[in-house]
């Protein structure tokens, strides 16, 4: 029980990692959402002496001075009294788009247009209106806005500051616009600059992130609060750090690192993003437009020296947004948030090392909870995992909180409450099934208190330790038995099958071998389990020697009684294995498994190929080296395996190893295989069909020639690679 709860954690674990690496968009918008519900509690302290000031043309001033879009002579005076005020520098987040209808000339223009003239108004020496804020824009250091648009527009905005790269240039990796809006020309070229107002991520409804460098058709652009910045520094140009500085490792994708302007240095995300640390609304960073224009002495000498957003606040102008702070947010104030946090130096960031510590912290989580549930005492687990989530939430706020740091916990402790649930579940189910099938299995065998002391704790009471130790495995199969079969009835199968089995296995247990179990018609056992046998691979070779008189002497009891002969081959191998109690609480059994049991199985299914009665690993053959009658008939990599192991027969004792006959067999055989092997396809023919008429006890010397001439005339029409070193593949096994 305690492996399969060790495994579900793990499982558990596993998954939940592999949620965290694969960045599941739906778990990572919970992570923002936590994030948003942190800057709730915690929200960026606002200084009232902050150098960033709004001045918002909200519903007082279109009721005074008209519905919107203003006239741009209102405009004009609007950035001459900001002007006089002497603020640092301005920036609109406004459009202007379209040229004013309202200026003298296109009035008139319309009105001849739809033949009502000039009327009796003289426009001659008006202004236009355009060109008057145009005049009052290049007068002081000013920034309009442009924003991004999905497809390419016929007209390029011309941006007014070079972006200069240190390292890898990270264009791609920028927020990108195939297109921009574009101001009205002579406006545009009055302003000091030209800055982005696109706020966010378009798959959030909420304004976390703000581009503050920004690919705009190929070319490098600033946010609109960086280029006040940069106007009002005096800058001509921002200085765009990347991987592959200095500093900064190269990256197969480079990605942007911090954006400098003038002596500030903002640092932004992969994708050039700056996270907004909000404050929320602070009356005291607002002045009503109304007031600047009507010349409010208060109003202006609070502007004064401060860098000023112009925006507005009515909901119909559709430049309302949802931040984490407010649903009903203007747009202007999240560039006034920016400047006074790039000012102030004050960053939510998240360091380098964030994702592998939550990864980290995650596995550590679900290995700590998976340990808890193995203890199988689900009220102290639940204490555990409480503890351990409460540590992940009061850490990620804590870092949050003192150090304006990102780590999200969420992983950690949804790894510890998964487990908690998986584990807890898990164990319950297969405690009750084990105490259930315990009682039903000995309720008729054993008194009802010894069924309780067992069903309270099976594993100890039902399952010894294994060992690992060298085994000498042997596999025996009776060959074509479902044909030798097919006309008998049930009955005559099982006494027939029940008749052969029996002196095979009294033939394996007088050598010392434990008879593991029996496959249908055919025989696992092993040796040196559960008693140790230093010559166990001698005793197994002995046995295969055994194996012909003992079925010479079944097929003699068969024949009176009508019964077909039956023929065998048997598989031996040595190596190392795991053995003891194996199986389900319900059922154990006595068991060896491991890799040698694999190949002696697979070593059985070959000796129908070449012909022999048994076939042996080379450990064994080296075991018992000198001490019996053997040859090495091939090198195979059987079915399941990549690596060739040589294959050897046991023909007899060892005085046989001074038969000339064997030798002479040996000899030819040696000779054949190295004729095969170096691809001398017409000597190893002539080797191989010299053997094919030898005569070799238990030996099919025909069936061993015709496997190789088989496979030479293959070799022969389709001739192996260059590199081909005589390895067999089998195909079955």
């Amino acid at each position: 029980m305690r492996r399969l709860l060790f495994i579900a954690g793990l499982a558990v674990t596993g998954l939940i990692l592999l949620v965290h690496i694969l960045d599941v968009q739906g778990v990572r918008s919970v992570e923002e959402e936590l994030y948003d519900q942190y800057q709730r509690l915690s929200p960026r302290p606002y200084d009232p002496n902050a150098p960033v000031r709004l001045v918002d043309i909200d519903q007082e001033s279109l009721n005074r001075f008209g519905q919107w879009p203003w006239p741009r002579y209102i405009m004009a005076e609007l950035t001459n009294r900001l002007r006089q005020a002497e603020v640092g520098a301005i920036g609109f987040d406004i459009f202007f788009e379209e040229p004013d209808r309202t200026s003298p000339q296109t009035w008139a223009a319309s009105r001849r247009r739809f033949g009502a003239g000039d009327g009796d108004i003289d426009i001659t020496g008006l202004t236009d209106n355009d060109e008057e804020f145009a005049s009052a824009l290049a007068s002081w250091p000013t920034v309009l806005s442009v924003a991004g648009l999905p497809k390419a527009q016929n007209k390029i905005v011309a941006f007014k500051a070079q972006m200069n790269v240190v390292g890898d240039d990270p264009t791609q990796a920028l927020v990108g616009f195939a297109g921009t809006t574009s101001n009205v020309d002579v406006l545009a070229k009055a302003a000091t600059g030209l800055g982005f107002i696109s706020l966010g991520d378009a798959k959030s409804r909420i304004v976390r992130k703000v581009p503050i460098a920004v690919n705009s058709a190929g070319v490098k652009a600033p946010a609109l609060s960086m280029e006040v910045l940069r106007v009002a520094q005096g800058e001509t140009s921002y200085t765009l750090k990347a991987t592959g500085s200095q500093d900064q490792a190269s990256l197969a994708d480079p990605e942007p690192v911090a954006l400098r302007v003038g002596a500030l240095i903002v640092p932004v995300d992969s994708q050039g993003q700056l996270r907004v640390r909000y404050s929320g609304h602070q009356t005291q960073r607002i002045v009503p437009a109304w007031k600047v224009l009507e010349g409010d002495t208060a109003a202006t000498a609070e502007l004064a020296g401060r860098l000023v957003v112009v925006g507005t606040s009515v909901p119909g102008l559709f430049d309302i947004i949802e931040t984490p702070l407010d649903p009903r947010t203007p747009g202007m104030q999240v560039h006034a948030e920016i400047l006074e946090q790039v000012i102030a130096g004050t960053y939510l960031y998240r360091p380098y090392w964030a994702t592998g510590a939550e990864r980290g912290l995650l596995v550590l989580f679900g290995l700590l909870a998976t340990l808890l549930g193995m203890l199988q005492r689900p009220a102290l687990t639940l204490a555990g995992v409480l503890v351990l989530m409460s540590v992940a939430a009061g850490g990620s706020w804590w870092v949050f909180s003192t150090q304006d740091m990102l780590l999200a916990p969420l992983f950690p402790i949804a790894a510890a409450l998964a487990v908690y649930v998986a584990t807890t579940g898990l164990g319950i189910f297969l405690k009750e099934r084990e105490r259930r099938a315990v009682r039903n299995q000995f309720a008729h065998f054993i008194p009802p208190e010894l069924i309780n002391t067992i069903a309270d704790d099976p594993e100890h009471q039902l399952t010894p330790s294994g060992d690992s130790r060298e085994l000498t495995v042997m596999f025996i199969d009776v060959r074509k038995f479902s044909t030798l079969t097919e006309s008998m009835s049930p009955e005559t199968v099982v006494d027939f099958v029940n008749d052969f089995l029996t002196p095979l296995s009294d033939m394996i247990l007088d050598r010392g071998g434990t008879i593991d179990k029996f496959i249908g018609d055919a025989i696992m056992a092993f040796w040196n389990a559960p008693t140790r046998e230093p010559d166990h691979a001698g005793r197994a070779v002995e046995t295969l020697l055994a194996m012909p008189g003992v079925l010479n002497d079944i097929n003699t009891s068969f024949a009176p009684r009508g019964l077909p002969d039956i023929n065998a081959g048997a598989g031996v191998n040595t190596g190392p294995c795991s053995v003891g109690f194996m199986g389900s609480r319900r059922r154990l059994g006595y068991t060896g498994i491991g890799d040698a049991v694999n190949l002696a199985s697979r070593l059985e299914g070959q000796t129908k190929a070449y012909g022999v009665m048994n076939c042996i690993g080379d450990s064994t053959a080296q075991a018992v080296a000198g001490r019996f009658a053997m040859v090495e008939i091939d090198v195979v990599a059987v079915k399941g395996r990549t690596q060739p192991e040589p294959i050897h027969t046991v023909l007899g004792h060892a005085p046989m190893l001074q038969d000339a006959a064997f030798q002479s067999f040996k000899s030819t055989l040696a000779h054949a295989r190295a004729a095969y092997t170096t691809q001398q396809w017409h000597r190893a023919e002539d080797a191989f069909n010299a053997i094919g008429k030898m005569s070799v006890p238990t030996l099919d010397t025909e069936a061993l020639a015709r496997t190789y001439l088989e496979r030479i005339g293959e070799m022969i029409e389709f001739p192996p690679p260059p590199d081909w070193d005589g390895v067999h593949i089998a195909r079955t096994k």
